[in-house]
């Protein structure tokens, strides 16, 4: 199964800082779920029909006041891309509100932290495996993506079991692992953050006019970029020393400060 590569666009687009709050939408395009339990059992019979169908399952975390979510909707709906994706994903929308609950839904799909809305998880249903770690925020600016974008990325991947990765050397898997504990510390960060921002942009419909909301969002904004490309970097580095032999990889780690007020 082809996989798409973490490219210097979607380094870019991972770094860009975006205030990308709309104004309260009217759509329901990322439905709410009470709780875990109802999001899990969503996400079991959606399982279910992706194998029973032999497609590959897409779980799309957005948010129905956000600007890149509503654009994705769009993007996916387009005549250019619906037939790909109808033919190969069974799609399941989630709405994560004003973060309130990302921590538990991230969760449950296996990663520390998304990087912001939406994020477009593609999973092989039989295995569970999760096809498109290395590229999952790309799609968090999808109102800078086209049609093209989209047929390129999803038409990467094919339903069927995905090609075994090689088992890790040691050192490799001793470095992957140091990498995953610097994300979710990250992740703390973010979600605190969110903790904080969330609120005030669920309570007030005036928010996009406070200057001081909006400097915090892009200054949260730029730091999740900068971790999403920070960890990306990571990985390929220690990929490629292991690749060269290396049996002591070192790895340099960015200053990991971050203060959103």
């Amino acid at each position: 199964m082809k996989r798409p590569a973490l490219s210097i666009l979607s380094l870019l687009l991972a770094l860009m800082p975006a205030f990308t709050v709309a104004a309260k939408s009217t759509g329901e395009a990322f439905p709410r779920f009470e709780d875990t339990a109802a999001f899990q059992a969503a996400l079991d019979e959606s399982l279910e029909l992706a194998r029973a169908e032999g497609r590959l399952l897409m779980v799309v975390l957005g948010a129905n006041w956000c600007h890149d979510s509503e654009a994705f909707v769009d993007l996916l709906d387009a005549r250019k891309v619906r037939k790909l994706v109808r033919d190969r994903y069974v799609v399941q929308n989630v709405d994560i509100g004003y973060y309130e609950n990302a921590r538990e839904i991230v969760g449950v799909l296996g990663v520390p932290v998304i990087y912001g809305t939406p994020t477009a998880f593609v999973f092989d249903p039989e295995s569970g495996a999760l096809l498109n770690r290395d590229t999952l925020p790309l799609w968090r600016n999808a109102a800078l993506m086209d049609t093209g974008d989209a047929i390129d990325y999803f038409d990467a991947f094919e339903p069927g079991p995905p090609s075994a990765d090689p088992v890790p050397s040691p050192a490799l898997a001793e470095a992957m692992a140091a990498i995953d504990t610097f994300e979710t510390r990250q992740a703390e960060r973010i979600f605190q953050a969110w903790d904080v921002l969330g609120p005030e942009m669920r309570d007030r419909d005036d928010i996009l006019k406070d200057r001081a909301f909006q400097k915090r969002w892009d200054r949260l904004a730029a730091y999740r970029g900068t971790v999403a490309a920070d960890v990306a970097a990571l990985r390929e580095d220690a990929r490629a020393q292991d690749a060269a032999g290396v049996t002591d990889i070192r790895l340099v780690f960015p200053d990991d400060d971050f203060v959103l007020d």
